[in-house]
């Protein structure tokens, strides 16, 4: 592999790596909204 191709490889594994980090920010989010519905509808319940 020439320098180029590497350099092209580590682009995409940045990318890559910031898509995960946007991934685990919205699904922790959904997880809390999931946790606040589920609290909420115990307390309704009960």
């Amino acid at each position: 592999m020439n320098h180029q191709e590497i350099e092209k490889i580590n682009k995409i594994f940045l990318m890559l790596e910031r898509e995960l980090v946007e991934t685990k920010k919205a699904l922790d989010n959904i997880n809390k909204s999931i946790d606040k519905y589920d609290k909420y509808q115990y307390t309704k319940i009960v």
